[in-house]
């Protein structure tokens, strides 16, 4: 939310803009608040906006602008690949195609198994590459990577086949 904080009177008329304004979408610009909602931003790299409040007194004419640097940060893309069938138990290597992480420590990963509750194991749950321990007989319904608010969903089974099957 933008907020106007300039010397309030009775008769102000408000403008908010942005610059660039691409993807960008203000919801009432000529309150003396507003909303600016901005696009989705997984491209690797801080999008830089400039948000600019023209305020004019309607009785004497008079104006000014002010504007504040925004900076949007990229969001990442969690990723990731994993065996998806394997006799158990088993402990699984997780293949991490994430962009955009946190590369310095604390890493920004979580990793999750859903459903069911127990039966498994995960090593190394905040780091970038887990390991993933099953017993034998089970049937992951939802692993789940989160970074930030970005989730990935994938299902695992494991099976155990014995030697008179």
């Amino acid at each position: 939310t933008a907020t106007d904080i300039s010397i309030s009177g009775n008769n102000l008329n408000y403008i908010w803009t942005v610059n660039p304004d691409s993807g960008t979408s203000i919801l009432d610009s000529t309150l003396a608040s507003t909303d600016i909602l901005f696009p989705d931003n997984q491209s690797g790299t801080s999008n830089m906006y400039n948000i600019y409040l023209s305020v004019t007194d309607q009785i004497t004419g008079c104006q000014n602008t002010d504007s504040i640097p925004v900076e949007l940060w990229t969001r990442p893309i969690s990723e990731f690949s994993i065996t998806d069938f394997t006799c158990g138990p088993d402990t699984l290597q997780i293949v991490n195609n994430s962009q955009f992480a946190n590369a310095n420590p604390p890493l920004d990963f979580s990793w999750d198994i859903i459903n069911p509750n127990s039966g498994w194991n995960i090593v190394g749950q905040y780091d970038s590459i887990p390991n993933f321990e099953f017993e034998e007989n089970i049937d992951i319904e939802y692993l789940r990577i989160i970074q930030d608010d970005s989730d990935t969903y994938r299902s695992v089974k494991l099976v155990n086949i014995d030697a008179y099957s």
